[in-house]
């Protein structure tokens, strides 16, 4: 245990910040802000100024930082 645990941790870790990402995509918090819902927001924001990119950066940074936390929690 002393020798295979530690080499073991190392490989799990990141296989463990996948499932908690996606995870993340699976719980409620995402059915009220979904992935989907966010998307037609920032669809109807472009339809209405033009703008393509500032609706979609900022619905990639809200994931982001979602993910972000849950991968250092």
């Amino acid at each position: 245990r002393h020798v295979i645990l530690p080499q073991a941790l190392l490989v799990m870790l990141p296989t463990f910040g996948n499932n908690a990402i996606e995870l993340l995509k699976a719980t409620s918090v995402v059915s009220l802000i979904s992935l989907a819902d966010l998307t037609f927001q920032a669809q109807v924001v472009r339809s209405q100024t033009g703008s393509t990119l500032m609706p979609f950066v900022s619905v990639l940074v809200i994931y982001f930082v979602l993910a972000l936390v849950i991968s250092w929690g």
